[in-house]
């Protein structure tokens, strides 16, 4: 298996294969900054609302990319009463559960969660000796001597580990529920009803796109960049998955970027490709946007780059099976290294660190 590579680096001088299509895997990123920074602008605020009115609680998730844990017991803080009945309306975004390209292995892997409604503690569940997180009784857990597996909700443990579950929602009212009669303000017979509701409401789960960008791009967090795509369709009246894609492309082609195609948002995708040109013309965009520069990871200090490189680099990794990329910026000066077909990713990686020392 030969390596295909492409490498661009005007400052330099440097173009290799630039105007090929790789898979550009977690690069993919940058591009759906982009579209959230083009459509949101840079001070956007993302959150939930919730209401308590005659011992029922009112959530409206409203879309909102990311609620925690945190979030919830926050909201719950504010509960003077005892809920008995939880109304949640959900229906905003209107996801693709797994998009065009998703790879069937990556099935309940921690990164590769179903996209959903509902994006809570990135949709993930971490077993250790602490017990369960986000808390919730939909699992129960057996300790045995075995491996690590999963059978109904049960999950026989033995060491530490963490799956994405089938069902995000479910898990997101067990929680909810599971909070609210630990913090002894739930009913005996607390009920959850899905539907929309006319009730004024105040805010919860506040995240800014700062925040939002920098979990994405710093740790490649694949849930929040497929809930940032739809969000941003939703905002632009381009709900789902495919009207948001095409409004991206459009409003990309506006800006003189052409040559990529996409089928998600975080590039877990093995349709998704891209030029090595394409991805530093983004970047050229970008160059003097202060929040996308500080989401990206910067050598040897954070993200998926801290122990890789130093301080000059600060770039988007994008990582696949036989997929190693990395594009953003060189003491300030934009770039893209995209290395598909690479038998073994770590080698690829090692050649694309020492290329960078050597040429740039």
């Amino acid at each position: 298996m030969k390596m295909f590579t492409g490498i661009y680096f005007p400052e330099k001088g440097i173009n290799v294969n630039a105007e090929k299509y790789f898979i550009p895997a977690s690069n993919t990123k940058i591009f759906t900054s982009y579209y959230a920074l083009k459509v949101l602008g840079d001070d956007y605020e993302f959150s939930s609302c919730y209401a308590i009115k005659n011992k029922k609680l009112y959530i409206k998730t409203l879309g909102n990319p990311l609620i925690t844990q945190n979030d919830l017991l926050e909201m719950i803080g504010h509960i003077e009463e005892k809920v008995e009945e939880i109304i949640l309306f959900y229906r905003y975004i209107h996801p693709t559960e797994r998009p065009p390209g998703w790879c069937i292995d990556d099935i309940h892997e921690p990164y590769a969660p179903p996209v959903s409604e509902i994006n809570y503690e990135l949709n993930r569940i971490k077993i250790d000796g602490n017990g369960i997180f986000p808390e919730n009784n939909f699992f129960s857990i057996v300790k045995h001597k075995g491996k690590n597996h999963i059978e109904n909700n049960k999950i026989f443990f033995n060491k530490e580990f963490t799956f994405s579950p089938d069902n995000p929602l479910y898990i997101f009212e067990n929680s909810l529920a599971f909070l609210l009669k630990k913090k002894n303000v739930a009913g005996e017979n607390l009920r959850i009803y899905n539907k929309n509701f006319n009730v004024s409401c105040e805010s919860f789960a506040k995240h800014n796109i700062s925040e939002i960008l920098k979990i994405m791009n710093k740790e490649s967090e694949n849930s929040i960049a497929e809930l940032l795509l739809l969000y941003t369709g939703m905002r632009a009246n381009q709900t789902g998955l495919k009207r948001s894609l095409k409004y991206m492309k459009r409003l990309l082609n506006e800006d003189g970027i052409r040559d990529f195609v996409f089928y998600d948002g975080s590039g877990l995708s093995n349709y998704n490709i891209a030029t090595p040109r394409s991805i530093v013309s983004v970047l050229d965009k970008l160059i003097d946007n202060r929040i996308f520069n500080d989401s990206l990871p910067v050598g040897g200090v954070d993200g998926t780059l801290k122990n890789r490189l130093d301080k000059r680099v600060r770039a988007k990794t994008g990582t696949l099976k036989h997929v190693q990329n990395l594009s953003g910026y060189f003491e300030g000066h934009p770039f893209s290294i995209t290395v598909n077909n690479a038998a073994n990713v770590k080698k690829a990686r090692n050649f694309i660190d020492d290329y960078i020392r050597k040429y740039f």
